[in-house]
């Protein structure tokens, strides 16, 4: 290393820096299904199967059917029946692009996802004499990457960010007693959250849910069966996970005539957490039990006796809720330290 006039550090100092950045665009398409401009009114007079209100609903012990219910008249439902959040919820789904008869995959669409990666190093060595070397360097590397879904409002956002810094310093007693010195840092960061997080609105507020944190922004995850697309996301978000290593180690190298011994302290310390959302944003399915005519089948769209999935979402008859919990929770935090003081001898023969 040479700065002239400032610094003359040939033979005894090194520099070294790099970098590496990588911007990636990779696409994909997909197929599925989307309630109509009829159903999103009630009307599904195109569905294959009659719907019934299911609040009509009468135990029939002994019957064919475990309830008797009375159809929607034309399989349409009264807009005056359609739940305020259900109602508002409505235009989170994408209006169908192709026309085919139901149940079928009425949407396609385009998905493009953008990775970005930046990488560096830093390198530095300097030698103050024959006896002592130091030695530094840093290494870094981020990654940040896009995973839409085909519903808009839907997918996910990752990134993570890594750094490994070590130094080590040579010092030559003699040239049979060598000392070595060498710590090291190393950090590890991923997160996943929703591609809604920093958009400013919290959309179940919009659509006039309640009991959620403000700190999910996103749609919970709405599971509409019977071959309809869902909206939102209730999987394992947010999520994060922090590694932390610390290493030091202190050798101490000693020939003598045959013999080579290495002694020392090996001492290692790491530190992990983690902190899952999972299903921390709710999770509301709707399969089509409560307008089908035999509740107790396995509701596959078109089948006789089943209903219609998105019929029971715009009625806010849902099967299940669970997981609406107000904070992530940490699902793990642990440390573990070892130390070794180590002894190695070595014998050589020599002819």
């Amino acid at each position: 290393m040479f700065l002239p006039k400032i610094y003359d550090g040939r033979n005894r100092t090194f520099f070294f820096v790099s970098y590496n950045g990588g911007r990636r665009a990779s696409g994909s398409y997909g197929v599925t299904q989307m309630p109509t401009a009829a159903e999103r009114q009630g009307d599904f007079s195109t569905w294959p199967t009659q719907l019934f209100d299911p609040l009509s609903a009468q135990l029939t012990p002994g019957a064919s059917f475990p309830v008797a219910k009375t159809p929607f008249p034309g399989n349409q439902i009264p807009a005056s029946r359609f739940a305020p959040q259900s109602a508002a919820l409505i235009k989170f789904w994408p209006s169908p692009t192709l026309g085919c008869q139901n149940p079928c995959n009425n949407y396609t669409g385009a998905l493009e996802s953008h990775v970005t990666t930046d990488q560096y190093s830093i390198r530095a060595d300097h030698n103050f004499s024959a006896s002592d070397r130091i030695s530094w360097q840093l290494l870094h590397a981020s990654e940040t990457a896009a995973h839409p879904a085909l519903v808009p409002l839907s997918g996910l956002t990752t990134g993570q960010v890594s750094w490994m810094s070590s130094a080590q310093w040579t010092h030559v007693f003699s040239p049979r007693l060598v000392n070595e010195l060498r710590l090291a840092y190393n950090h590890f960061n991923f997160g996943q959250t929703f591609e809604t997080q920093a958009s400013g609105t919290v959309y179940w507020q919009a659509a006039g849910l309640k009991n959620l944190d403000p700190g999910y922004a996103a749609l919970p995850a709405i599971l509409t069966g019977t071959q309809y697309s869902s909206i939102g996301n209730g999987g394992s978000v947010p999520f994060l996970n922090i590694s932390d290593i610390q290493h030091y180690v202190e050798h101490l190298s000693l020939t003598a005539g045959k013999h080579n011994v290495k002694m020392g302290v090996d001492f290692r310390r790491g530190r992990n957490t983690d902190i899952s959302g999972f299903q921390g944003n709710g999770v509301i399915t709707f399969n089509g039990e409560y307008t089908a005519q035999n509740p107790t089948i396995s509701q596959v769209a078109g089948k006789p006796g089943t209903g219609n999935g998105y019929a029971d979402f715009l009625l806010a008859t849902p099967a299940s809720q669970r997981a609406l919990r107000s904070t992530p929770a940490p699902a793990a935090s642990g440390t573990a330290t070892s130390i070794c003081s180590c002894r190695t001898i070595s014998t050589s023969a020599h002819s």
